[in-house]
Formats: C-alpha cells, sequence, structure tokens
C-alpha cells in the first residue's frame, strides 16, 4: 500500500510501501476502528447487487460476506451509510464494533486482495 505522508502541511511528501501480511491485517481490523468500518464498506461492495438488497447471500462465490454473516453485516453497513449521510459521528455502538471486529478478520484474504488493486492502481 502506498502511504503519502505530508511534512509540517508542506507539499514535501514522503512516499513509502508497506507490505499487508495476513497477521496484520487481521490485527489492523481487530484494533483499528477505522479498518474495521472500512472493511465492512469493502466486504458489502463485493457483494452482488442482489445479495445487497435481500441481506442473504446466496452466490458462493468467495466475495462479500459468508452465508451466515450477511444478515447483520449488511444491517451494520447499511446503518454506517445512513449515519454517514446525515454527519452523524458515531457510526456503530462499541457493541456493533465489537462484533465487526470478531467476524470481519475471518475476511482477510479479500481485503488483501483489494489492497493490491489499489496498489496495482498507483
Amino acid at each position: 500500500m502506498k502511504i503519502t505522508l505530508y511534512l509540517c502541511g508542506s507539499p514535501n511528501q514522503l512516499t513509502m510501501t508497506t507490505t499487508f501480511t495476513k497477521e496484520t491485517i487481521q490485527e489492523n481490523i481487530k484494533t483499528n476502528v477505522s479498518w474495521t468500518i472500512r472493511t465492512l464498506e469493502v466486504l458489502y461492495s463485493r457483494q452482488t447487487t442482489d445479495e445487497q438488497v435481500s441481506l442473504q447471500t446466496t452466490h458462493r462465490n468467495g466475495r462479500g460476506f459468508n452465508g451466515r454473516d450477511s444478515e447483520i453485516l449488511t444491517s451494520f453497513y447499511n446503518q454506517v451509510e445512513k449515519r454517514k449521510r446525515y454527519n452523524n459521528p458515531v457510526l456503530l455502538s462499541e457493541k456493533q464494533i465489537h462484533i465487526c471486529q470478531k467476524l470481519l478478520p475471518k475476511y482477510w484474504k479479500q481485503i488483501k486482495e483489494e489492497i493490491e488493486i489499489k496498489q496495482g492502481e498507483q
């Protein structure tokens, strides 16, 4: 992943590349709320349109949520999007974040795929 840092607000940039492993991705999802929310968003975006609408996983395509997690995680995603639209700073409750941080690390391969796609674009 390419990270651009601006030093003291100046236009000078420091660019570095970070390699994400299974362990670093899972740890970030478990401990960093921004990563948790972004993982939820990325996985939802990988669901098919009919799965997004029905709150169920119906295709075994290795994309998005599994069948067991789809209803609750899709409902969390919908809440996040609604609260973002209304500029609500509290996107999920602490309990919901905790649930996400327990459920989402198993999807690390999909997140790694998305990171690699983004790296290829830069």
